[in-house]
């Protein structure tokens, strides 16, 4: 167990033993409690009684049920706080437009109601804000009357009136750590006072005072870089029981970066959380639980993309939609859940999405009725098969806010699903999941949070003259004026400036060890130089070397970043993986293409599974205008074999032959867009009509035909376009090609396409292989090697690098296949690919190989003066 942020003394003892501790935090009351267990723990006292220590929220909170079970005639409301204020407000908004400021409005609603602001109300109306809040107030006031509720803000004048009456008054209180009381809660205490209550108040106790140390840092990656370095150093030193303490100005937004830096610098750890805790918890918002929930919550009232609804498919907590991993073409872009229930076909699950999409049906309801009905889905959508810690932990946050929620209900009347969905996804990112820190070393605080704690070592940042004292933070709700006539806490610069020298004086006597931080954000302006906060001019400057003892640790701002010297990091590149499994006796030809082109891909999208996957799409793509021509020139095969024939084909072969390839597409696309591609694929096949009357007698003999070979022990099975027999070739394999194609990407020694090289190997008898390229403009020509060369010139016999004939070609192309089917099977995966610009251009591993940052680079052999 750590070591206690408050340190129990005997008059906190004494207080706590006689009655009620009020603190002025949540924090402290938490620290409070946990010093109480510490010191009891330590006397070998196995079973002791809650002690009743509170913050001032809480307390006024439990006074008020009291009140409610002795009956009191005023606390008869509905309490309503956090939450339910921000609703209430926001139904009381004098327009809808105004709905966007209710945060600053239930922040000034306490300090109207805290401070007595209602007996200054005209002044209220001297700016537009002001008469715009005092609008909103009555009417929010009305409704209170209405509904019958009553805020937090409004407690201390009831218990005060409670007190009045005789009707409540407890023996002891202890107020602890109270700092910037409203007037309203000061009467409270006041009052106590007068009717009998022994009150007694209690600063926190600190140390002595001693002078430190500040630095100076030039980013804050660096400085998050060597805190956490320097908190790593200080637990190897005082011991993971010891406390050590961070104060940030803004836990919302300097928090996920410094635990990001803390996940990376304690790699080691099982759990960062077992290290560092940040606040009261991390938001409940950051959990995949209720990212995956809101997401799909979300798509049962819009329409989501092909790619998130993949993800939800990959949920552990959605496990019963059994979404599958691609989606069929047929599929659209966007999809709503009723949609992805009406086409899903699978007969083991229809019934799971059929009940969840009526659960999410019907008529307007009360939000509680709604939240019952929200649960029934989550159950049925598997929310609750994984078991993990902290799922568990995220899943009972999850039904303390919904308990919550339906206590709205009264305020919502009957609402659409829409609606219910709306404020549970509200509510949800606002949620903080709680975690156990009573062992975790280090605690990561906001300014105000850190109020009466003590630490071993603590380190503040966020302390240059310009962040400390930090800037006027009004309420724009309320004008100046009135604020300061109120004497409302850190309006006016002085009350800023008082406090913060508070503050200082308060962080130098937290720990015995404290460092003050900052970052020169300018830097590089020679006019202007950021120096520490004048607040803090007692302590001394140092740079990163008298806080660390290995300085270059934090240099590059990340453990795992690369360092100046080599003995710091050892970069490990492991090129082969493991072995193919004995039990696998096929193979495809991509899987050949994609080891021939870099052995790296085809490690990770074959053996890895981590295949390029293509969206759904509404419009056709350059992949599917290929197969459109494939199917164009097919069709019109199959009634013309020969030269003869295809010169016979007539304008009604034609549209009969692109009606059918267009088809698939007229439910999908608009009638426009089906006669323009009609159009087009007529025009392309004249063209090639043309193109294949101008070539020399030949006679097709086979299409789309089926082969099936043995490749180093492999089975493959592969389909081949188009076969035709010439005068001079009785096997010229024909491929269609739409793009930019070469026979040049044939050439060994590592074959850029092998599957043309493939067929040869795999068709009997086969002496000529040829790339009939179709662009969608031009001239359609055709290109290729064959063992004789025709008279037209299309074709040319092999090159030298591949033999002396189409014999010696494929004698030569199958070695080479084998070999690189071989290195496949050896699990070869080194990132190698045979052309930086063709190969990794599109390649959707860039993120994972990390080869190339920059694919468009050119290498260059270095002058003779810059090898090294």
């Amino acid at each position: 167990m750590r070591l206690p942020l408050i340190p129990l003394t005997a008059t906190l003892k004494h207080a706590i033993d006689r009655g009620i501790v009020v603190t002025h935090t949540a924090r402290q009351a938490y620290e409070l409690k946990y010093s109480w267990m510490h010191k009891n723990v330590l006397d070998g006292v196995r079973a002791f009684p809650s002690p009743e220590i509170y913050s001032f929220d809480e307390w006024l909170q439990r006074v008020y049920e009291d009140l409610v079970r002795i009956g009191i005639p005023h606390a008869q409301r509905f309490l309503i706080t956090h939450s339910s204020l921000r609703l209430a407000f926001q139904l009381c908004a004098p327009e809808s437009d105004y709905v966007k400021h209710v945060a600053a409005t239930t922040r000034a609603w306490r300090t109207y109601v805290e401070w007595n602001l209602q007996r200054v109300g005209p002044d209220l109306e001297v700016t537009e804000n002001g008469r715009l809040f005092r609008t909103w107030v009555r009417k929010f006031q009305n409704f209170q009357k209405r509904q019958k509720i009553i805020t937090l803000a409004d407690l201390p004048a009831l218990i005060t009136l409670a007190l009045n009456d005789s009707a409540w008054c407890p023996k002891e209180v202890t107020f602890f750590g109270l700092e910037e009381v409203s007037p309203a809660r000061q009467e409270l205490i006041y009052q106590l006072r007068e009717h009998g209550c022994n009150v007694s108040e209690i600063q926190p106790p600190l140390l002595e005072s001693k002078r430190h140390r500040t630095i100076k840092f030039e980013t804050s990656s660096r400085e998050r870089s060597t805190l956490v370095t320097w908190i790593r150093a200080q637990l190897s030193t005082l011991g993971s029981n010891r406390r050590i303490g961070v104060i940030v100005p803004d836990l919302a937004t300097g928090a996920p970066r410094l635990r990001s830096q803390f996940e990376a610098s304690f790699f080691d750890c099982y759990s960062v959380d077992r290290v560092v805790n940040i606040g009261l918890g991390f938001p409940l918002r950051d959990t995949r639980l209720c990212k995956d929930v809101v997401q799909f919550l979300d798509w049962t009232t819009r329409d989501l993309g092909y790619e998130e609804i993949l993800q939800l498919g990959r949920s552990p907590f959605l496990r019963n939609l059994a979404i599958p991993d691609a989606f069929s073409d047929t599929y659209p872009e966007r999809m709503y859940f009723r949609e992805y229930v009406v086409r899903e076909k699978d007969e083991a699950t229809i019934p799971a999405l059929r009940s969840i999409l009526r659960l999410c049906s019907g008529k307007k309801q009360a939000l509680h009725e709604w939240v019952n009905r929200v649960i029934a889905i989550l159950e049925t959508a598997g929310w609750s098969l994984y078991k993990d810690a902290e799922t568990q932990r995220a899943q009972a946050a999850f039904m303390l806010l919904f308990s919550e929620l339906t206590k709205l209900s009264p305020l919502l009347g009957s609402i659409t699903w829409t609606r219910a969905v709306d404020l549970i996804r509200n509510e949800l990112r606002a949620q903080t999941l709680t975690v156990d820190i009573r062992n975790t070393p280090v605690q990561v605080f906001s300014r105000e949070e850190a109020t009466g704690l003590v630490f071993d070592a603590l380190w503040v940042t966020g302390t240059s003259e310009e962040q400390w004292p930090p800037k006027v933070d009004l309420n724009p709700m309320i004008p100046i004026s009135v604020q300061r006539k109120a004497r409302v806490p850190r309006v006016t610069q002085a009350q800023i400036l008082n406090w913060a020298k508070k503050m200082s004086e308060d962080w130098a006597r937290m720990a015995p060890n404290a460092v003050f931080s900052f970052v020169d954000e300018e830097k590089d302006n020679a006019d202007f130089f950021l120096e520490s906060s004048r607040l803090l001019a007692p302590h001394k400057k140092v740079e990163v070397a008298t806080l660390l003892e290995h300085p270059e640790v934090a240099e590059r701002d990340h453990p795992w970043g690369s360092q100046a010297r080599e003995s710091l990091l050892l970069q490990y590149s492991p090129e082969r993986g493991t072995k193919l499994p004995e039990d696998t006796t096929w193979i495809r030809t991509s899987t050949i293409r994609d080891q021939s082109r870099c052995p790296f891909r085809a490690w990770a999208i074959h053996r890895l599974n981590l295949p390029d996957r293509i969206s759904p799409h509404r419009l056709p793509n350059v992949l599917d205008r290929g197969t459109d021509v494939h199917e164009l020139t097919e069709k019109l095969l199959k009634t013309a074999q020969n030269r003869a024939q295809i010169d016979q084909l007539g304008s009604e072969d034609i549209a009969e032959a692109v009606n059918q390839v267009l088809k698939k597409r007229r439910r999908r696309l608009p009638a426009g867009f089906i006669d323009r591609e009609r159009e087009r694929l007529t025009k392309l096949a004249h063209r090639w009509i043309e193109f294949e009357v101008s070539r020399d007698d030949f006679k097709v003999v086979a299409l789309e035909k089926k082969f099936s070979t043995k490749i180093a022990g492999l089975d493959l099975s592969l389909r081949v376009d188009r076969i035709d027999t010439t005068e001079e070739l009785s096997c010229l394999i024909i491929d269609y090609k739409t793009g930019t194609a070469s026979p040049n990407s044939w050439l060994p020694p590592r074959l850029n396409e092998p599957q043309m090289p493939l067929y040869s190997v795999v068709v009997p008898d086969t002496d000529g292989l040829a790339y009939q390229k179709i662009p969608a403009t031009g001239k359609i020509t055709m290109t290729g090697f064959a063992d004789t060369q025709d008279q037209r010139r299309k074709l040319k016999t092999v090159p030298d690098t591949l033999g002396t004939d189409f014999s010696d070609a494929k004698a030569k192309w199958k070695h080479v296949i084998e070999a690189t089917v071989e290195q496949y099977k050896n699990g070869d995966a080194r990132v190698d690919p045979i052309n930086v610009k063709t190969v990794c251009q599109h390649c959707h591993l860039m993120g994972f190989c990390r080869q190339f940052t920059d694919i468009t680079f050119e290498l260059e052999t270095p002058a003779l003066d810059d090898v090294e």
